[in-house]
């Protein structure tokens, strides 16, 4: 009678064997995180930069319903763009601490913003408040009238900045952006009057001068 042959067991993983598998592993995951968080970013760099474009052909709408005029200068430029981007839905609430519930998720959102940031209003994008008329057309007294110009009003529209990345404000100035710079890494997505979207860094011309062309739209 054949006696069935057994099985040797299966020799077990040696200590210097499962360390090494780990240090594998580890290398492994050190070189491919900061990919991964780098793919990431620029993911939502490029949303933010469609997310602004998008935005452009909205204010360009708006403005032929409105006499050549833009959306106003303040944080009501949400409601003034919302009926051309979501024509369905009644107009978003745009107040209170954090981000509004009523943007996200839509065009109004940037990824990339992060409660990290430590605004105490959050707020993806922001519009110029320089392009008010108490600037553009040199009133001796501020009314403070929010009205959008016509972009026959501003004379450099590619050197002008119309609506950016901003940081706790729905208005952006000099000191906003100098804070939102953090969000994609040390610049800001910035839409201009011409259309072009760019990026924008803390040494670019006139960023930091409130009475700048990137401002105000003369030279």
């Amino acid at each position: 009678m054949l006696i069935p042959r057994q099985k040797s067991p299966r020799p077990a993983f040696t200590l210097i064997e499962l360390l090494t598998v780990i240090a594998i592993i580890g290398v492994l995951a050190a070189i491919l995180i900061p990919v991964i968080g780098s793919v990431r970013e620029r993911m939502n760099d490029s949303r933010c930069v469609s997310n602004l474009r998008q935005i452009y052909g909205y204010c360009l709408a708006y403005a032929a319903d409105n006499g050549q005029k833009l959306p106003t200068v303040n944080h009501t430029f949400y409601n003034d763009l919302w009926p051309y981007a979501y024509p369905e839905e009644s107009n978003p609430v745009i107040s209170g601490p954090g981000f509004p519930d009523d943007l996200k998720g839509t065009v109004f959102e940037c990824y990339a913003m992060s409660e990290s940031e430590g605004a105490a209003n959050m707020r993806s994008y922001g519009i110029n408040s320089y392009l008010r008329p108490f600037y553009l057309e040199h009133q001796e007294e501020d009314d403070q009238d929010p009205s959008g110009p016509r972009l026959t009003a501003v004379h450099e529209l590619p050197k002008t900045v119309f609506i950016s990345d901003t940081y706790s404000d729905s208005r952006i100035r000099p000191p906003v952006l100098q804070k939102a710079f953090q969000r994609h890494g040390g610049h800001v997505n910035a839409l201009f009057l011409d259309g072009h979207v760019e990026a924008v860094t803390e040494d670019f011309p006139g960023v930091m001068d409130s009475g700048s062309t990137f401002w105000r739209g003369v030279n």
